[in-house]
Formats: structure tokens, sequence, C-alpha cells
């Protein structure tokens, strides 16, 4: 998932002065959205995404007052973003093309507009974008997650299904749905049972205010304790799905080598007696020979795909602690193997999130300035 989003056409991109920015917005009827680009000589850059959703009182307002609210919303928003960049305005309701140099007989939107007047001459433009090329604003506008949006009556709402294609006219690829890790391996569920019961015991030792006020309320009925004997014996039936297990058995990696086109051609050209002194084979499964405290070592050559099971595992999971790019590498690198691999752990601990959000700066302020002393006359060497 992390890929998807840090990869065309996902990728956010760095603003580019010499371009004015295109805001396009839209609103539904249970949200508002916005997307942030540039559309320059060598192709679009998605610069930002932005959107959210409605509440009761919102989803009240007349249609061109919510296509109003969600240009005054992402303004809003993105000013600090923007600058003093010039931009344009693209919204798929035609009564607004141009609506920051004309009247409108509407007293919400004048009084948004009259929050936005010191940033309306940045204003290129207000253009209308036709809704079937404004796909990818529509799509955010409409699409949260259940737990965003829980006041939300499903029967008055028209859903549209998620395998619609995210992207604007310029995107000409689709982008895949993430897919969840499964537990292939039936022997790793028959004898994980206790070793994630102590797993449990030590993930579940942080016991948050919700729990705490759960266990403070008293047991007033033995429903209560046959339900919860109930959840213990589920929770030892079967493993925890906020960690799921990640098979790296010889027999899975011989399997995705098998599949790799990159170690294929590895493998075939070591087949045809050529010389590579720094891999081997052995079992069927290829493996980099490395040089570690004057000895040799067997490092498993990683397939493409195990590479973000492998981060995963190694970084993200509860008792791995989001270690850094120093000790994640120092980790790894005694195990597996691949190409740029100290690249792609940079790259992958420098997205994650929890690490981004909850990491602290340990550097030192930086100290003052140590000015020189004025000269006593003109042109005077220093």
């Amino acid at each position: 998932f992390k890929r998807i989003l840090t990869t065309y056409p996902l990728f956010l991109e760095y603003p580019d002065s010499s371009t004015p920015f295109v805001l396009t917005t839209d609103a539904s009827g249970i949200g508002i959205g916005g997307i942030l680009r540039q559309d320059t000589r060598s192709g679009t850059k998605i610069n930002y995404f932005k959107s959210r959703v409605l509440d009761d009182t919102e989803r009240k307002y007349d249609t061109i007052e919510q296509e109003a609210l969600a240009i005054f919303w992402c303004i809003s928003e993105l000013r600090s973003y923007i600058g003093d960049s010039d931009f344009i305005v693209e919204t798929d309701h035609k009564p607004l093309e141009n609506f920051h140099k004309k009247q409108i007989n509407n007293k919400r939107v004048m009084n948004w507009l009259f929050k936005l007047q010191d940033i309306l001459p940045q204003i290129i433009a207000v253009k209308h974008r036709p809704g079937a090329h404004n796909a990818a604003a529509d799509y955010i506008s409409r699409h949260f997650p259940p737990s965003t949006s829980p006041n939300i009556n499903p029967s008055t709402i028209n859903v549209t299904h998620d395998d619609r294609p995210i992207g604007t006219e310029y995107w000409d690829e689709h982008v895949p749905k993430p897919q969840c890790i499964q537990y292939t391996e039936p022997s790793i569920l028959k004898h994980t049972c206790i070793h994630n019961a102590s797993i449990n015991a030590q993930i579940n030792a942080v016991t948050t205010r919700a729990q705490s006020k759960l266990q403070a309320q008293p047991r007033s009925s033995s429903a209560n304790t046959s339900s919860t004997s109930t959840i213990s014996q589920s929770r030892c039936s079967s493993p925890p799905m906020a960690t799921p297990l990640h098979d790296f058995s010889l027999s899975r990696i011989r399997s995705e080598q098998a599949q790799d086109v990159i170690i294929q051609q590895i493998l075939q050209q070591i087949r045809n007696n050529r010389r590579y002194e720094s891999f081997t084979i052995q079992h069927g499964i290829l493996y980099k020979l490395a040089y570690r405290n004057d000895a040799t070592i067997k490092l498993v050559y990683a397939p493409s795909k195990l590479i973000p099971e492998i981060m995963a595992a190694y970084h993200d999971h509860p008792l791995s602690g989001h270690f850094g790019t120093g000790r994640t590498w120092s980790i790894l690198r005694n195990t597996y193997y691949w190409p740029r691999m100290k690249e792609t752990i940079t790259s992958y601990i420098k997205s994650c999130d929890k690490c981004s959000q909850f990491n602290v700066d340990r550097h030192k302020p930086p100290g003052f300035l140590q000015p020189i002393q004025p000269p006593n006359e003109v042109f005077q060497v220093l």
C-alpha cells in the first residue's frame, strides 16, 4: 500500500515555481474534496490531495453552496502551501465559473468570498470542468473510511463501487488495490497459538484509556464473564489479525524466486557455466555470498514480491520497534540481499507514518551566529 502511495500516479511532487497551480474541487452528498496539481511541460505533477466528510448541516446545503464550500475549504486549507503563487480553480458546477468576478445571489457563498478576499487576486480564473473529466476529485469526495462517516444513512446515498479507476484524463493506468497478506501455511496456524499468546501478552501490556475505563466498570452479570471467556478462547484459536504472520520459509522463497524475472536470469547464466563468484545455488535457492568479519556468509536473494513483506516484518511489526535506517539495515544485511537494498530501506522508513509522527528531533538547536568585527575604514582588509 505504501508503494502505491509513493509511486505514479499518486506520488506527490514538489511544487514548480514557474508553473501556476490548478485546484480541482468537487462536492458530493457526503463529502468534499480537491486536488492541487501543476501542468508542466514534463507532465502533470500532483501536489496535494484534500477531502473531508460533510456534517449534518452541510449535507442540507444546496448544490451551489456545497460546490462553493469545496472551493472555500480547499483554498483555506492549502493557502499556506500555495503562498503567493497564482492558481486556477476548476469546478464541475457551471454557475460557479469565474464566481470571484461576479455577483452571486447567495449570502452564504458571498460570505465565503469575503473571507477569501485577500487571496482572490491570486486566482487567475475559475474554469468549468465537465463532470466526466473530473473523476479524481469526484472520487475522493465520495470515498471515506467507515470510521469517518458514522452518521451517514446508507439507504439514502448512491455509493459507487471501489473498483472505479482513480485519476484524471492525464493518468493512463489503473492503480491496483492493496493486497492483504494471508496465512498460507497451515502448519504456521497449528503451532503458533502458544507463541502468539506470549506476543499478545507483551503487546497488550499497554492499557489505553478506553481499556482502563472498561476495566473500572463492575462486572454485574455472568454473561459478561462468559463473553470474556469466549473472546479469550477465540484469541487463542486464531492468530491476531493486527499483526499478520509473514511466511519466509524456504519453500515460499523458492516459489517466489521461480517467478522473479531477474533472479531467473541469474540462475540461467549460472547454469550455463558462467562464473558468478558472488552467487551460489543451494536446493534451488539463489544466495548472495558476502564477507562479514573475515567470514563468508550466505544471504538469501529476496524476490521483489517479498521485499514489502520483509520491510513490514522487520520495521512495522510491534516487536520490531520501528528502528531507524542504520539499525534496520544492520539487521537485514546479514540475512537478505537485493539490489539497492539500503536505498529501499531508507525510502521505506522515511515514508513510515508512525516514525514521522512520533519520532522527535534529537539534534541540538543551531547556535547563534558569530559576527565579525566591523571595519574601521573603507576598503580595509579583514
